[in-house]
């Protein structure tokens, strides 16, 4: 026993000695796992919609439809039926990685376009994210824990490069926040957006009205109202609890057509279809002389959909209009603005002031 004593006082000093190179180790390793965690997680937001069939439209607005996949790395869109080009060329699916996801305007889940499987699992999904049990309520807090120590130690981190790349005077020679708004719109707040949000945790399960930005239509942003069932550094998730139809439409065409928040360019054998509007187009079908085709496309405003007719000369269109649809959306292009149901027809018309309902501000 006293034999050990000095080996046991000389360890005690080497690690008093040498405590600020271990701490520095000790942060290296848990971000190193942190990192490797992520790498390897998929995302909570989009795993919501896994599995369902829903549309995405990138950055410049062009829609794609079908059954989601989600992986890691970003997502698949597995298509109803798979595209011929010309020379014969088949597309089945459409691979769209990480980064083109954060960059896109967003994905959209229409109810009308589940299967009668899909819609029960949407029901207990939706039971279980509005009207979460103690249970599911205790991990959330867990959860929001992780996420703000994540969050915390990030923040440290960065700190920590910037004070040694000022002392060594080192510049990257990029800047991590954008010069000028002008890419989501000349209104988006500049906001660091963080995996722990004091504010946005209050009304988790609670209806909120969320601002959509399009990089194709930036000077008209959307508001969405529904319930918002999760969020994360990237995305947001708001889900709707009723199915509202704000005007069906059968369209028969023969050439271009311009519509109340729709516009129809033709170039036979391809027609594309444009939401104008600040309502989501809902594309349902497409009927030609060779029959009825489901699209089930859901456009939100600066999302254009290419569908293909052949050598038809006429086809025909069924079309709704709705602002209650299920949709992730990156954070890049969106803000949760108000708590609490939006009044489309009083809002567009003036009559509402800003009194009557709670403004909500993310904090930079």
């Amino acid at each position: 026993m006293l034999a050990s004593t000095p080996a046991l006082q000389s360890l005690w000093y080497t690690l008093l000695d040498n405590a600020f190179t271990l701490a520095l180790l000790l942060v290296f390793a848990v971000v190193v796992a942190s990192t490797l965690a992520r790498r390897y997680r998929r995302d909570k937001c989009l795993t919501l919609l896994d599995d369902f069939h829903v549309t995405f439209a990138d950055a410049k607005g062009r829609a794609q439809w079908g059954d989601l996949v989600v992986v890691p790395d970003g997502i698949e869109v597995r298509f109803d039926a798979a595209v011929v080009e010309a020379g014969g060329l088949a597309k089945g699916s459409a691979l769209i990685f990480e980064r083109a996801v954060r960059d896109g305007v967003g994905l959209c889940r229409s109810v009308d376009a589940l299967t009668p499987a899909e819609r029960l699992l949407r029901e207990a999904q939706l039971q279980r994210c509005v009207r979460p049990g103690p249970v599911r309520l205790v991990l959330r807090a867990l959860a929001g824990f992780v996420d703000a120590l994540g969050d915390a130690l990030s923040r440290a981190v960065m700190l920590a490069v910037a004070q040694v790349s000022s002392a060594v005077s080192f510049s990257t020679g990029f800047s991590q926040e954008p010069e000028d708004g002008d890419a989501h719109g000349p209104s988006l707040p500049r906001t660091r957006a963080r995996a722990y949000e004091p504010l946005l945790e209050r009304w988790l399960g609670r209806p909120v009205v969320v601002r959509l930005w399009s990089a194709a239509a930036p000077e008209h942003p959307v508001d969405l109202p529904g319930h918002l069932v999760e969020y994360s550094a990237d995305y947001l998730v708001v889900f709707n609890l009723e199915r509202e139809v704000r005007g069906e439409l059968e369209l028969e065409l023969r050439g271009a057509h311009r519509g109340d928040g729709f516009v129809v360019e033709w170039d036979a054998p391809t027609l594309w279809i444009h939401c104008t509007g600040p309502d989501v187009l809902v594309v349902e079908s497409l009927t030609t002389a060779g029959g009825t085709t489901p699209i089930d496309c859901a456009l939100l405003r600066g999302a254009y959909a290419e569908l293909h007719i052949g050598d038809h000369e006429s086809c025909t269109l069924r079309l709704h209009r709705t602002r209650r649809v299920d949709v992730v959306c990156p954070r890049a292009r969106a803000i949760v603005t108000h708590g609490g149901e939006l009044d489309v027809d009083a809002r567009e018309a003036g009559i509402v002031g800003h009194g009557a309902r709670t403004e909500l501000r993310t904090p930079s």
